[in-house]
C-alpha cells in the first residue's frame, strides 16, 4: 500500500497526469486495502468449526470501522468500545505448581503451567457451554464444517 500511495503522489506531481495510470493505481490501492482488511482475520482465531458471539461481533465492528467513516456518531462508535451484551466473569484457578531449585528446567515448568491453565480454561468452557452455545454459528468458511454439511 505504501508503494501504491507513493506512486499515486508521484503521479499527482506530474505536469500531465495520465488518467489511465491514476485509475490503475487507485484500483491497486483499493485491492491492497482489501487484502489488508482480509489479513486481519487470522486462521488461528477464525478457523474454528463454529464462530462465537465475540468473533461475530468483532467482525461486525471491523466492518463498521472500515465502511462507516462519516459523521460524528460513527466516529465516536469507532473510538469507544461498546459491549454487545452483559458481562459475566468466570474465574478458575489452576492447581499450584511447587517450584524449587531442584525443580526441572524452565521449559518444562512453562509447559506444565500452560497445560494446567488450559485444563482450567477447558473446564470453564465446558461449564458455560450450555449458556453460550446458542449464540454460536457454524463457520461457513471452515473446510471441515463445510464438508460435514455437504455429506
Amino acid at each position: 500500500m505504501r508503494m501504491v500511495r507513493g506512486e499515486l503522489a508521484a503521479l499527482k506531481r506530474r505536469a500531465t497526469p495520465d488518467a489511465a495510470a491514476r485509475d490503475r493505481l487507485k484500483e491497486d490501492h483499493a485491492m491492497a486495502d482489501e487484502a489488508k482488511r482480509l489479513g486481519e482475520f487470522d486462521r488461528e482465531v477464525y478457523g474454528t468449526p463454529t464462530l462465537t458471539q465475540e468473533q461475530l461481533f468483532e467482525s461486525l465492528k471491523r466492518m463498521r470501522d472500515r465502511l462507516l467513516r462519516r459523521g460524528w456518531k460513527n466516529m465516536v462508535a469507532i473510538m469507544l468500545p461498546r459491549p454487545f451484551g452483559p458481562r459475566v466473569v468466570h474465574v478458575g484457578v489452576p492447581e499450584p505448581i511447587r517450584v524449587s531449585r531442584a525443580t526441572s528446567q524452565e521449559a518444562e515448568l512453562l509447559e506444565l503451567t500452560r497445560a494446567r491453565m488450559q485444563e482450567k480454561l477447558d473446564e470453564i468452557n465446558q461449564r458455560i457451554a450450555r449458556y453460550v452455545q446458542r449464540y454460536a454459528h457454524a463457520n461457513p468458511f471452515c473446510p471441515s464444517e463445510a464438508a460435514a454439511h455437504t455429506a
